[in-house]
């Protein structure tokens, strides 16, 4: 019995630091580091407006999240029922857990239109993989777009196929589950994503997709580029939102939070920069306005891979990567 009750316990935590890190930063990466930050920092000074987020986050989102995590670590519980039990411990209101509760629905809102747009990715794998990206124009990109849009069946199909991958992930214990998903998804991730990188920097215009990502223009910086930034640190790396709270609540005694959570904002913010290189030499080749959201991945770049040689297989690549940077999400 105290064999089994120890098996139980140790499926219920992560095997190791190392692999609480991997699922952290998968955690952590998401659709916005690949069709938000690149575009905002170019458009906000490139590395005048890094230099900005790198502050705000390691010097004020990274001791945030490490409190966050250690209090999941020290509650075992819930981000709620966490938040409640340290609140009570240090002879506080047991009311401070509704803060762990709004981080949950913070996270159920997101949710509700991040599993749709996760599955339109899976739509547009299947689009690009067959060759629908040749010869777009932006008419053409547009239609193909609100075919898909303006189908509920087919919408509904995908994002039903998204949420059942990520309940037969996370309805499994933390070790068969999340971890065995990671260990998987992550480092496919990173291959993928340099692939498409090494094809965009000899495909596409690179000269310029750099510049506009990394030129210094302090002219550029405003007090709302400044906000932007600070609001991006924080949202991107997921402070507030109780995901890293509930991922702290399974991390090792051993483990160095402060280490592990300047880990993760490295890998979130190099992830994001990566994937500036990767789009924008593709956009500018193709003498595209660069955006960012939903017209810059579901318009802009089907109508760059659509008028390059190997795009079919690239495109379909690219759209691949989305689908792994959305589901550890």
């Amino acid at each position: 019995m105290t064999q089994n009750m120890k098996q139980n316990t140790s499926a219920r935590r992560w095997s190791s630091g190392r692999t609480f890190l991997l699922a952290s930063v998968g955690g952590a990466i998401g659709l916005g580091n690949i069709w938000r930050f690149p575009y905002i920092m170019g458009e906000n000074g490139g590395g005048a407006f890094v230099f900005i987020y790198l502050v705000a986050a390691f010097l004020v989102a990274v001791p945030i999240l490490s409190v966050e995590v250690a209090i999941g670590r020290h509650g075992r519980a819930s981000p709620f029922t966490a938040m409640a039990n340290v609140s009570t411990e240090s002879g506080r209101w047991a009311a401070w857990g509704l803060v762990g509760g709004m981080g949950l629905l913070t996270g159920y809102l997101i949710m509700s239109f991040y599993s749709v747009i996760a599955g339109s990715t899976i739509d547009y794998l299947f689009l690009a993989a067959g060759g629908a990206f040749k010869g777009l124009t932006r008419e053409s990109a547009e239609a193909l777009n609100a075919g898909l849009n303006e189908n509920p069946l087919r919408l509904g199909a995908w994002h039903t196929l998204f949420m059942l991958a990520s309940c037969l992930i996370v309805g499994r214990n933390v070790r068969r589950g999340i971890e065995a998903a990671v260990r998987l998804l992550m480092p496919l991730l990173f291959l993928l994503l340099l692939a498409v990188i090494a094809y965009a920097l000899i495909e596409g215009a690179a000269a310029a997709g750099l510049n506009f990502m990394f030129d210094f223009r302090f002219g550029q910086l405003t007090a709302a580029s400044a906000l932007e930034a600070i609001s991006h640190a924080f949202f991107s790396i997921g402070v507030a939102m109780g995901l890293m709270m509930m991922y702290g609540a399974f991390a090792p005694r051993e483990v160095s939070l402060p280490q592990t959570c300047v880990g993760i904002t490295i890998a979130d913010t190099g992830v994001a920069v990566l994937a500036g290189i990767a789009i924008f030499p593709l956009v500018f080749a193709n003498g595209l306005e660069p955006g960012s959201g939903p017209s810059l991945v579901f318009l802009t770049l089907p109508i760059a891979f659509g008028g390059m040689p190997g795009g079919t297989v690239f495109g379909s690549i690219f759209f691949l990567l989305l689908g792994f940077a959305a589901l550890p999400a």
